[in-house]
């Protein structure tokens, strides 16, 4: 299946999720779009998938304390989906799509304090 338009989005796929799980940056901004845009918070999040319509990543829920106020051991990982309002064309748009949402939230975050 294509990601996107092009005849190498198999290779192109997998370079931008390669470079979105080591760019300790992009990371960040995974964590950070699960809490702004989906409403969960994660400790942890990789991408998984990525097309022209979206994304698909992996987060770790944030778990906090029990009833006796101990802190759980295990978390598990959850699947999440994040849709673009508009269809991508390559990666490159894929990549200032991503850019954008940061600096959309980033933007929100600083009328909120």
């Amino acid at each position: 299946m294509n990601c996107f338009s092009s005849s190498i989005a198999a290779v192109g796929q997998h370079d931008l999720l390669l470079n979105l799980l080591e760019d300790p940056d992009r990371r960040r901004q995974l964590r950070t779009f699960c809490t702004a845009y989906l409403g969960v918070e994660v400790t942890d999040a990789l991408a998984t998938e990525a097309d022209r319509l979206g994304f698909t990543l992996l987060g770790k829920p944030a778990v906090g304390a029990d009833d006796e106020g101990e802190q759980a051991k295990t978390q598990r990982w959850r699947q999440f989906r994040i849709g673009f309002q508009r269809e991508l064309r390559n990666q490159e748009a894929f990549l200032r799509m991503l850019d954008d949402m940061w600096a959309e939230v980033e933007q929100a975050s600083a009328h909120t304090q």
